[in-house]
């Protein structure tokens, strides 16, 4: 994650050599595989051999590894610290099997989403079994205007949250969609964040990173949004209930 301005005060002071770090491991990590420096430098708007001595520093510290051919690829590390924010959140292993359950009883992928800024952020999902099925990976940003996650987050997180992303100029979806999702408890997209796939996401509140969403996507052509909603609701009071355990 990148830091955002709004969260740094008046009187603090960044160092902004580990920004331009930072910034480059996420730009590391939005490449599909590995990437070479001058593509990286373009990401980054760097020069190419300022670029190439902080992959260097990322290499030192154990987060960036070479692989050949003059490219570099995240390592391990990133995965290790990313497991440690979701078990200190008690989002890791104790709700692990709820989301493999929903997989298997709807035969669909199953995921949770956090607010990341100005998209809702897959931070955990189990994938089904079939050989056509929802390909999301954990780190997914998805868009808050059109994503079934990113609605009932709009719908459920803290207003002060949302309006930052609204001033921001970030799509947004309609107060119609929103007024719904509040009164029913659930929101739905099919084939508007992505043609050909359909989702639906629930809330669930009072965790750690605060609300977020527990949401069943499938490919649009065997979508069964009440069979898919009743497991849901029902993994999310599972959930709930670990989490006050």
């Amino acid at each position: 994650m990148t830091v955002n301005d709004a969260n740094v005060g008046p009187n603090q002071r960044l160092l902004g050599s580990a920004m331009k770090c930072l910034a480059l491991l996420d730009a590391l990590a939005a490449e599909p595989g590995p990437a070479g420096v001058s593509d990286l430098a373009r990401r980054t708007d760097t020069a190419r051999g300022t670029t190439y001595q902080r992959l260097q520093t990322l290499v030192a510290a154990g987060w960036v590894e070479p692989v050949g051919g003059g490219t570099y690829r995240l390592t391990l590390q990133a995965l290790v610290v990313g497991n440690a924010v979701l078990e200190q959140a008690d989002l890791g292993s104790r709700i692990l099997p709820t989301l493999t359950s929903l997989a298997a009883r709807t035969g669909e992928t199953s995921s949770l989403a956090v607010l990341d800024r100005d998209a809702a952020m897959i931070i955990q999902r189990v994938a089904s079994d079939r050989a056509l099925k929802a390909d999301i990976k954990a780190g997914t940003r998805m868009p808050l205007e059109t994503s079934a996650s990113g609605r009932i987050l709009v719908a459920f997180r803290a207003k002060h949250e949302i309006e930052e992303a609204r001033r921001s100029g970030v799509p947004m979806p309609s107060p119609e969609i929103v007024e719904e999702a509040r009164r029913h408890g659930y929101a739905f997209q099919h084939d508007e964040y992505f043609p050909g796939m359909s989702s639906i996401a629930v809330p669930i509140h009072s965790t750690k990173l605060g609300v977020i969403a527990l949401a069943i996507t499938a490919p649009s052509a065997r979508y069964d949004q009440a069979a898919a909603l009743q497991a849901l609701e029902a993994g999310a009071a599972e959930i709930t209930q670990l989490l006050r355990g």
